[in-house]
């Protein structure tokens, strides 16, 4: 992550700790078309609901690169390099499928007891009044992404 986005995060961080006792457990920030692809390549193969991506068009490339790979019996490591071709030619014709890959997008675990309803109830008021940001619950983690990136 960049120094703004860590920045962003430790006063996030912070503001829940003081009000949860709790601290925040970041899985994901960051991504490159090679992790953006692995973690789509992951999603998919675990039949996961996926967050709905604003940009259908570049999603639908993504998952018809996936079906492909599966369809024509490709190794897992090859759909992912193939997935990954297919980002990177998106993020060169300035296309980006995540916020995680302009650096607004991190990932908090929820699952294993670490977020109560309330809890997350607390991160969404911080993520939105005090960070202007957006909270977008998945199915096993919560999608934090913040303008201006």
């Amino acid at each position: 992550m960049s120094n703004t986005m860590t920045a962003r995060m430790n006063r996030i961080g912070t503001a829940y700790t003081a009000r949860t006792g709790r601290m925040l457990f970041v899985t994901s920030g960051t991504r490159g078309p090679a992790e953006q692809a692995r973690a789509m390549f992951d999603r998919f193969s675990r039949n996961a609901p996926g967050p709905h991506y604003s940009n259908q068009h570049a999603f639908n490339q993504i998952r018809r690169a996936y079906d492909a790979g599966r369809n024509a019996g490709h190794s897992n490591q090859q759909i992912v390099q193939e997935m990954t071709g297919v980002i990177q030619t998106q993020v060169d014709g300035g296309a980006f499928i995540s916020r995680h890959m302009q650096d607004g997008g991190v990932d908090i675990r929820t699952r294993l007891g670490a977020m109560t309803t309330a809890d997350q109830q607390v991160l969404r008021d911080i993520v939105v009044n005090q960070e202007h940001g957006e909270m977008l619950p998945e199915d096993d983690h919560i999608h934090l992404q913040f303008p201006g990136h």
